[in-house]
């Protein structure tokens, strides 16, 4: 099949996760958590970051379980 992705294509793939990375890092923090508590950041932004980091996470998990599954068919 090859491979589609120019380069283009894959630095923009990479620093996707960079920015998801960033993004995890951020909303895991008390202070990201307390300014989103006391309505200082715009839940217009918020919101978008909080649900596409739960199902980034959800995406991991489900990679991880699919993976130790495929090892102990091995």
């Amino acid at each position: 099949m090859g491979d589609r992705m120019d380069e283009h294509d894959r630095a923009l793939y990479s620093q996707a996760f960079v920015l998801a990375e960033a993004v995890r890092r951020f909303l895991e923090r008390r202070s990201t958590q307390r300014a989103i508590d006391a309505g200082l950041l715009d839940d217009d932004v918020v919101g978008p970051l909080v649900e596409s980091a739960d199902r980034m996470w959800l995406i991991r998990t489900q990679r991880v379980g699919a993976a130790r599954f495929k090892e102990g068919e091995q």
